[in-house]
């Protein structure tokens, strides 16, 4: 499935901004989504691919994640969880996320994503995605 998610300022919440579930046993992950130029600030998560170990299957695949603002999160900025790979993730801002000891930026496929030019503090693998300009 192809989608382009573009949405207006989400914040001031207490669940996720923008989340994408694990589909049922019958169905694919999505795939070819593009989340670009969203703003979400106040909420639990900023930006979540649900996967590993939270979930049994990947919910995003072969999709874009670009020009996006999480700001000011509970826990994680932007989040791929294990097995949401060949994504393209570029040119977010994520800053001041993870109250909890969480992260501004976390990808558990890490290996298997692109990340280019995100500007971020916080990120896991530690020194892996955010940009050091």
């Amino acid at each position: 499935m192809n989608f382009l998610l573009e949405v207006p300022p989400v914040g001031g919440g207490v669940q996720q901004g923008i989340a994408f579930v694990s589909p049922p046993p019958d169905q694919a992950p999505n795939t070819g989504v593009i989340v670009r130029a969203n703003t979400v600030v106040g909420m639990r998560d900023g930006i979540v691919a649900a996967g590993a170990p939270n979930a049994t299957r990947p919910s995003i695949i072969q999709s874009q994640l670009s020009n996006n603002v999480t700001s000011d999160n509970l826990r994680d900025g932007i989040v791929l969880r294990g097995g949401n790979t060949a994504n393209a993730v570029r040119g977010n801002l994520a800053e001041r996320n993870g109250r909890f000891a969480s992260l501004d930026a976390r990808d558990d496929a890490r290996q298997l994503n692109l990340w280019i030019g995100n500007r971020c503090s916080t990120d896991f693998p530690e020194g892996t995605i955010c940009a050091s300009d």
